[in-house]
């Protein structure tokens, strides 16, 4: 839950639910100190445990894992950068464990963070609250120059590179540098709807001038479709088409389903070799996409409107033998919706049948990206996989169910 799929809160939850329940377990206390990857993910347990235990003493596992991180995980940065500022402090984690300051490769880190004199860092945070303007360009160039600057921070905070035009070429040359990096990008895990929000931020921001603007923005789309390789819906070698419902009721704002889906599409096509993907957009017709670069086909595709008519899209694919090994629907509606306005419709069920008569191994992934309706947020039945709601922590689910239904429990079970 925290390490493979980065979800913090609720790994709080189960830490604190295990030792209520689990004395003396030496995998539960090695569990814990996987499980707490920054000192914050300690303060935080810690406290959740004192909030939820009524005051009882804090579990031995606890403390022993934390006392190991503090020695042999966590250096000073991370000390300073998670020290936190709410109920539970770094310092408090020093009085409760007592850490061996000889067994860390800096022997003065505990007692600078009891006496509050851990040495600045500098990160995004600390540039937007220490300097504005072209001060802050200039901080932010010299963090990516320094390899300081992650591409997450630097997508986060791109306008802000460009408030000082005079160090328009410099602030490029280091943003072209870390986004055109396959491995950095790669390794950063961040997904492509991070590229999708900074071009959006670049495009609209009409202070920076015309030329170095259209050359940020080309920067962005490299980067973008280096990071598709971390959108990983299908396999190596297998075909997808890409099925996108642009009807009404899919809006057209960047929190839309249909902004979604797009980036998503995008993503996709981006990440795929040309004679491995297609792409398709319908609603009361349906029209065959492509594009030259991703970014501009996110920004410049609209929502056509009008009603919803999957029969025909999936009836492209039939026509044109498009034989996918994966099928992707993006839509808004719940599979029981989809039909009903034109006669040659009928359920997703009866057109996915009449599809696997031409390419009879297919799977199917129906995306409800809107949630109506609520349910289980993923299941797999008769090689179709249903997913409702968005999430990018779904994106890393969605491989393994497609394969089997209980591949998250045997993914779990094989640690």
């Amino acid at each position: 839950t925290r390490t493979v799929f980065n979800l913090r809160s609720v790994s709080h939850v189960l830490a604190v639910a295990l030792l209520s329940k689990i004395k003396g377990d030496p995998d539960l206390r090695i569990a814990l100190q996987m499980a707490m990857v920054r000192p914050d993910d300690a303060t935080e347990i810690v406290h959740l445990w004192n909030v939820l235990s009524g005051g009882d003493m804090i579990p031995n596992a606890l403390r022993k894992a934390i006392k190991h991180n503090l020695e042999h995980k966590w250096d000073a940065y991370q000390l300073k950068k998670y020290f936190g500022n709410g109920k539970v402090k770094v310092s408090d984690l020093i009085k409760l464990t007592h850490p061996n300051p000889h067994a860390t490769d800096n022997a003065g880190m505990f007692l600078q963070a009891l006496n509050g004199e851990l040495p600045n860092i500098e990160t995004a945070q600390t540039v937007n609250a220490s300097s504005t303007g072209e001060d802050r360009a200039e901080n932010y160039i010299n963090m990516m120059v320094e390899g300081k600057l992650g591409v997450m921070a630097a997508l986060k905070n791109i306008d802000k590179m460009f408030s000082n035009p005079e160090l328009y070429n410099q602030a490029l040359s280091e943003l072209e540098k870390l986004l055109t990096n396959k491995v950095r990008v790669e390794k950063s895990k961040v997904l492509p709807f991070r590229f999708a929000q900074a071009y959006e931020a670049i495009y609209s921001n009409t202070n920076i001038e015309g030329f170095t603007r259209n050359r940020i923005l080309e920067v962005i789309d490299f980067g973008f479709a280096n990071s598709a390789v971390n959108l990983e819906l299908v396999e190596k070698g297998q075909t997808v088409a890409l099925l996108l419902d642009e009807s009404g009721s899919m809006g057209s704002g960047q929190a839309s389903p249909f902004y979604q889906g797009k980036v998503m599409m995008a993503s996709m096509l981006a990440g795929l070799p040309s004679a491995s993907a297609v792409g398709f957009l319908w609603a009361d017709s349906t029209r065959q996409v492509s594009f030259t670069t991703p970014m501009k086909f996110v920004q410049n595709t609209h929502n056509q409107g009008m009603s919803t008519n999957l029969g025909q899209a999936i009836d492209a694919l039939i026509t044109q033998k498009f034989m996918a090994d994966v099928v992707v629907v993006f839509t808004d509606m719940q599979e029981n919706q989809i039909g009903g306005y034109y006669s040659d419709s009928g359920s997703f069920d009866d057109m996915r049948k009449r599809y696997l008569k031409m390419s009879p191994n297919t799977k199917f992934i129906f995306w409800n990206l809107n949630g109506y309706g609520g349910g289980t947020p993923m299941q797999l039945q008769n090689n179709v996989l249903e997913v409702v709601g968005f999430s990018e922590r779904m994106l890393k689910l969605i491989p393994l169910m497609l394969k089997d239904k209980d591949g998250i429990i045997k993914d779990i079970m094989a640690l």
